[in-house]
């Protein structure tokens, strides 16, 4: 059994997608059409959104880059990679959603049946086991992770993987999903989903209570044909990937419907959008899956840039079938205004990339901190537990002694850099430890 085609139930429809004029049988095509037909049935994008196969993927650098608009963005460039196929930590088989906080990043690892955490920068910190195949993955202010499955379930875990609750199960009714991918969710904590064969997005609160369904197959606005990514922005207004239309759809806060794109290649077009996301200055990032590319556009609509593109390639930089993406905005640990992005991609096939890519869109390509930690106030602290605090951030040490007498005899009495400051991981700090004469305990 192929890898696109086992742990599918058999109770699922065929999924039927199109390459050019011709449908297609995902089972019965070939493995590039497979590849790009898993693709095209998952859905999100650097923002933070799945689905029974989705992650989009917004790839920058250089390499196939479109060039900004004149006036418009700066271009988007790589910062890093990290992943492979494989089952041991930091490895993926088939990664789909994506999410971030700014300095942690979760990814749906489907075939491995866990959502991976990460720290900023691509070290892996743990695994949350999830007794099922992850697709989408989305983060509340909390911190918690709802997690979409192929169980027809939403599932909701603590950061450190402790399972908290579920709801959903296999149906048309209101509240059932069918195929559920892409997820985000919104500052008061309501939680959308992109129903994908219900052709519909459903709101619910973070305790799964029904909210709201939107769609219903069609070409008409407000209508979906297997939505894969969903988005939501600061000012209310809800974005999906269309997929099976190869266009996006913008639901204002006002609750006007507007969409862009339709089939195609050039700037604008899409062919089968997985994964969207949207950043706080309003830039809207759509990972055009079947197109091998990310796209980037104002909130709107208006078509900004491009990278990525052409056949299948995993090159840095490249894209092999992008699914899900998930955005953050000028993090803490960069220097200047602009995104961080970071998308997923795989085709399946013999060139498995199975891999996270990062790239930054801002006014610096240049990263202040890559890996930041904050160095601690050890004023006071006896010199073996400042080493230890030290080493389990990732710092080093360096001491001298010099006579003190305000703090016990080898206490901590300066430090450099001083507490508070931000650093890159491995850097040194500096500690002056006290020799007291006072001390009655002596120094020694």
């Amino acid at each position: 059994m192929s890898k696109l085609t086992r742990g599918v139930r058999s109770l699922r429809p065929v999924t039927i997608v199109y390459f050019g004029a011709r449908r297609t049988d995902v089972r019965r095509s070939n493995p590039a059409e497979r590849g790009i037909a898993r693709a095209l049935r998952s859905g999100t994008k650097r923002l933070a959104l799945s689905c029974g196969l989705i992650l989009a993927t917004l790839v920058g650098a250089g390499v196939g880059a479109a060039p900004a608009l004149a006036g418009g963005p700066p271009p988007v460039s790589l910062v890093r990679e990290w992943g492979g196929l494989g089952s041991a930590p930091g490895q993926f088989d088939i990664p789909w959603g994506v999410a971030t906080d700014g300095s942690h990043i979760y990814v749906a690892d489907f075939y491995g049946s866990r959502v991976q955490e990460f720290a900023y920068g691509g070290k892996y910190l743990l695994s949350i086991a999830v007794g099922s195949h992850p697709e989408g993955v989305a983060l509340d202010s909390a911190g918690d992770v709802y997690v979409s499955t192929d169980r027809d379930t939403i599932d909701v875990y603590t950061a450190t993987g402790a399972y908290i609750r579920s709801w959903g199960s296999l149906g048309r009714a209101p509240g059932e999903f069918w195929d559920p991918r892409g997820l985000a969710v919104d500052g008061a904590g309501n939680v959308y989903v992109a129903d994908c064969q219900n052709n519909r997005v459903q709101k619910f609160t973070g305790g799964g209570a029904l909210l709201q369904i939107w769609g219903g197959l069609g070409t008409s606005l407000g209508q979906f044909n297997c939505p894969s990514g969903v988005a939501v922005d600061g000012g209310g207004n809800l974005y999906v990937a269309d997929t099976g239309n190869s266009r996006v759809e913008k639901l204002t806060s006002g609750g006007t419907w507007i969409s862009w794109g339709s089939g195609g290649a050039g700037p604008g077009y899409f062919a089968g959008p997985q994964g969207i996301a949207v950043d706080r200055f309003g830039n809207v990032f759509v990972a055009d899956t079947g197109n091998n590319r990310a796209q980037q556009f104002d909130s709107n609509g208006t078509f900004l840039q491009s990278w990525g593109g052409g056949s299948v390639s995993t090159a840095p930089g490249q894209f092999d079938i992008p699914y899900g993406v998930a955005v953050i905005s000028t993090p803490p640990y960069e220097v200047a205004r602009g995104t961080t992005i970071y998308l997923t991609q795989t085709n399946g096939g013999s060139t498995d990339s199975d891999r996270v890519q990062e790239f930054w869109e801002g006014t610096s390509l240049v990263h202040q901190c890559p890996v930041c930690v904050t160095v601690p106030n050890l004023y006071g602290t006896f010199e073996r537990e400042a080493r230890t605090e030290l080493a389990s951030l990732g710092l080093n040490v360096s001491e001298y002694t010099s006579v003190n007498t305000q703090v016990g005899c080898n206490n901590v009495f300066s430090q450099s850099p001083a507490a508070g400051t931000s650093v890159l991981a491995g850097s040194t700090v500096t500690l002056g430890l006290a020799d007291n004469p006072n001390d009655p305990g002596g120094c020694f």
